[in-house]
Protein backbone atom coordinates (compact mmCIF):
# COMPACT_ATOMS: atom_id res chain seq x y z
CA UNK A 1 0.00 0.00 0.00
CA UNK A 2 1.35 3.41 -0.95
CA UNK A 3 1.95 6.06 1.69
CA UNK A 4 -0.70 8.34 0.15
CA UNK A 5 -3.31 5.57 0.45
CA UNK A 6 -2.31 4.96 4.08
CA UNK A 7 -2.69 8.66 4.88
CA UNK A 8 -6.12 8.80 3.19
CA UNK A 9 -7.32 5.76 5.18
CA UNK A 10 -6.03 7.32 8.41
CA UNK A 11 -7.72 10.62 7.69
CA UNK A 12 -11.02 8.90 6.82
CA UNK A 13 -11.17 7.58 10.39
CA UNK A 14 -10.46 10.92 12.07
CA UNK A 15 -13.05 12.24 14.51
CA UNK A 16 -11.75 15.83 14.46
CA UNK A 17 -12.02 17.54 11.07
CA UNK A 18 -10.53 20.77 9.81
CA UNK A 19 -12.45 22.94 7.36
CA UNK A 20 -11.14 21.16 4.25
CA UNK A 21 -12.01 17.75 5.66
CA UNK A 22 -15.48 18.96 6.63
CA UNK A 23 -15.91 20.22 3.07
CA UNK A 24 -15.10 16.71 1.80
CA UNK A 25 -17.48 15.02 4.25
CA UNK A 26 -20.43 17.34 3.63
CA UNK A 27 -19.82 18.42 0.04
CA UNK A 28 -20.36 22.03 1.14
CA UNK A 29 -18.19 24.87 -0.16
CA UNK A 30 -15.69 26.73 2.03
CA UNK A 31 -17.84 29.87 1.86
CA UNK A 32 -21.00 28.04 2.93
CA UNK A 33 -19.22 26.42 5.88
CA UNK A 34 -17.81 29.78 7.01
CA UNK A 35 -21.26 31.34 6.69
CA UNK A 36 -22.85 28.51 8.69
CA UNK A 37 -20.23 28.73 11.43
CA UNK A 38 -20.66 32.49 11.73
CA UNK A 39 -24.43 32.03 11.96
CA UNK A 40 -23.92 29.11 14.38
CA UNK A 41 -26.13 26.82 12.32
CA UNK A 42 -23.57 23.99 12.12
CA UNK A 43 -21.87 22.40 15.15
CA UNK A 44 -18.23 23.50 15.32
CA UNK A 45 -15.37 24.48 17.60
CA UNK A 46 -12.85 27.30 17.44
CA UNK A 47 -9.29 26.99 18.67
CA UNK A 48 -7.54 30.27 18.00
CA UNK A 49 -7.92 30.93 14.28
CA UNK A 50 -8.84 27.31 13.51
CA UNK A 51 -12.38 26.10 12.91
CA UNK A 52 -12.80 22.43 13.82
CA UNK A 53 -15.63 19.95 13.54
CA UNK A 54 -16.42 16.58 15.12
CA UNK A 55 -17.24 14.03 12.44
CA UNK A 56 -19.92 12.35 14.61
CA UNK A 57 -21.66 15.68 15.30
CA UNK A 58 -21.57 16.65 11.62
CA UNK A 59 -23.03 13.30 10.57
CA UNK A 60 -25.77 13.55 13.20
CA UNK A 61 -26.49 17.16 12.20
CA UNK A 62 -26.69 16.22 8.50
CA UNK A 63 -29.29 13.53 9.13
CA UNK A 64 -31.32 14.95 12.03
CA UNK A 65 -34.18 16.35 9.95
CA UNK A 66 -35.34 13.35 7.97
CA UNK A 67 -38.31 14.00 5.73
CA UNK A 68 -40.77 11.14 6.06
CA UNK A 69 -41.88 9.31 2.96
CA UNK A 70 -45.58 9.25 2.11
CA UNK A 71 -45.65 5.59 3.14
CA UNK A 72 -44.18 6.43 6.56
CA UNK A 73 -46.70 9.23 7.03
CA UNK A 74 -49.60 6.98 6.05
CA UNK A 75 -48.47 4.29 8.51
CA UNK A 76 -48.16 6.90 11.26
CA UNK A 77 -51.66 8.22 10.53
CA UNK A 78 -53.08 4.69 10.54
CA UNK A 79 -51.38 4.01 13.85
CA UNK A 80 -52.72 7.24 15.35
CA UNK A 81 -56.25 6.49 14.16
CA UNK A 82 -56.09 2.97 15.60
CA UNK A 83 -55.08 4.40 18.99
CA UNK A 84 -51.60 2.85 19.13
CA UNK A 85 -48.58 4.78 20.36
CA UNK A 86 -46.15 6.14 17.76
CA UNK A 87 -42.39 6.24 18.18
CA UNK A 88 -42.27 4.07 21.29
CA UNK A 89 -43.56 6.84 23.57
Amino acid sequence: MEKKEQIEIFQADREILNLRQCMEVTGFSRGLLYKMTSQRTIPHYKKGKFVLFKRSEIMEWLFDNKVKSKEEEEKEIETLLSGEKVGGC
